[in-house]
C-alpha cells in the first residue's frame, strides 16, 4: 500500500530516506532489546507528526507503543533526517534573490508604498446577537 498522501513520501522517496539513515545509525542493535518499531515505522510515525500534525498520542495507540517511546524516537531521527536532506534544501537566498518570500505561512502585503510599515491588525470583535442588549 502507498502511503505518500499521508508522509508526502512515495515508496521510494521513504527507501532512500531510509537507506541514507542506515549509512548515519544504526538502528538494529545486537545486545540489548529490540527496538519496538522498525525504522520505517518510525520513520512513518515521524511524518504523520511532522507532516499531518498528528499529536504523538494518536499516533502511539496507531503504533501501539507508548507516547514516550515516540517522542524519544523523533528527537533521536530529527537531526539525522535534517543531516541527510540538507543536499535537497535549496538556499532561500540563492533561489529567490530580489523577491519577498514567506516559507511556510501566509505574508500578507500591507497596501501603500514599498517600505511602509507593517503592523498587525486590531483584533476588533463584532457584538454577538444576543448577547449584549442595550438597556431599556
Amino acid at each position: 500500500m502507498s502511503t505518500h498522501r499521508i508522509t508526502g513520501l512515495d515508496d521510494e522517496q521513504l527507501e532512500e530516506l531510509a537507506t541514507r539513515l542506515e549509512t548515519r545509525i544504526v538502528w538494529n542493535h545486537k545486545k540489548g532489546h529490540p527496538r519496538k518499531l522498525t525504522l520505517h515505522q518510525t520513520l512513518h510515525s515521524i511524518l504523520l507528526y511532522e507532516r499531518q500534525n498528528m499529536t504523538q498520542e494518536v499516533i502511539s495507540w496507531v503504533y501501539n507503543v507508548s507516547q514516550g517511546y515516540l517522542s524519544t524516537m523523533t528527537k533521536f531521527l530529527e537531526p539525522h533526517i535534517e543531516a541527510v536532506l540538507a543536499e535537497f534544501v535549496p538556499d532561500p537566498a540563492e533561489s529567490l534573490p530580489g523577491r519577498i518570500s514567506c516559507i511556510d505561512g501566509p505574508l500578507l502585503v500591507p497596501p501603500g508604498p514599498p517600505g511602509a510599515a507593517i503592523r498587525q491588525a486590531p483584533h476588533h470583535r463584532a457584538p454577538h446577537p444576543g448577547r449584549h442588549r442595550p438597556q431599556r
